[in-house]
């Protein structure tokens, strides 16, 4: 017998074969083996099938069908509702003992990238900066695998090392500018008044900042009600996007801050302590008022003739 008589009778039988089909499409989970669920689902009561009947108003009820979700169109499940919470419980134990120990292991080896990672994600206030999402997937990708691809490890590195540079550069003095005047009035201020303000110039402010803080013992500088630096004890000033024309007026405010106090008064009407309008003569000639110039030890003529 040759080898192509040997499977000539398997030929025959093979092509007399016409495997039996569904009737229609939606027929082919039916068509399988029958699935015994001895609990029924409560989403679509047994039936497979998800349905749900809007009414419009143009040619009025329309009902929608779909295989049910819940049950996979099997219309039921063959353990309980209970065991089902059981096992689905201690999935997501598994699931999260997993997580705990990719993260560790992945901060064992990367200590450094991981707290670079899930500081910098932190720091981010925009929920749709692109930067934070990309750190959101490193996240996952650590909890879920322990590791990071080459590439990924790379960017990583390539942020931390521009965060260095960025720091360093903030970190970096930019003037000298001698707030020693201001210092003291704020600080006399600050033995009545919870938060001792000093205006100047063109809405220059000058305060405090926090004591709790880690800038504490620095005097923030705004302008415009906008944050554009603090000068350290020794003179030391940190700009944040300061202009050189601010950063000049600074040099010249240093030089004689009572003078651009007066200077506030007159351009806005206002005290360049309190903020509140100046009315009276002497008040408006120092650009502050009586009680202002008690609570910073100011000078101030009381005397009827000046008002």
């Amino acid at each position: 017998m040759t080898l192509g008589n040997l499977f000539a009778d398997l030929d025959e039988d093979m092509s007399s074969y016409k495997p039996k089909l569904p009737e229609k499409q939606d027929d082919y989970l039916t068509s399988q083996a029958k699935f015994v669920a001895n609990y029924k689902c409560s989403a679509c009561n047994g039936t497979g099938v998800w349905q749900k009947t809007y009414y419009y108003s143009s040619f009025g009820p329309k009902t929608y069908k779909n295989k049910c979700f819940k049950c996979q169109g099997k219309g039921g499940f063959k353990t309980s509702p209970e065991d089902r919470a059981k096992a689905k419980k201690a999935r997501v134990a598994k699931k999260e003992k997993m997580e705990k120990e990719n993260f560790k292991f992945f901060n064992d080896a990367h200590p450094e990238e991981l707290e670079y990672i899930v500081m910098t994600k932190f720091k981010i206030d925009d929920p749709t900066n692109s930067y934070k999402d990309f750190l959101q997937s490193l996240m996952d990708t650590i909890y879920k695998y322990g590791e990071l691809s080459e590439k990924q490890l790379a960017a990583v590195q390539k942020g931390m090392a521009k965060a260095k540079e960025w720091e360093a550069k903030k970190n970096k003095p930019k003037a000298r500018i001698d707030l020693t005047p201001i210092r003291e009035k704020l600080a006399k201020g600050k033995e009545k008044l919870k938060k001792p303000v000093i205006r100047a110039g063109d809405t220059f402010k000058f305060t405090f900042a926090p004591e709790t803080g880690k800038n504490a013992g620095y005097v923030y500088v705004r302008h415009h009600d906008q944050y554009i630096g603090k000068v350290a004890e020794n003179g030391d000033f940190f700009p944040y996007q300061a202009t050189p024309e601010q950063i000049t007026y600074l040099k010249e405010f240093a030089k004689d801050p009572i003078k651009e106090l007066k200077t506030y008064g007159r351009n806005t009407g206002n005290c360049g302590l309190c903020g509140r309008g100046l009315s009276v003569k002497e008040s408006v000639k120092r650009g502050y008022g009586p009680i202002c110039a008690d609570n910073y030890g100011l000078p101030y003529n009381h005397t009827k003739e000046a008002k």
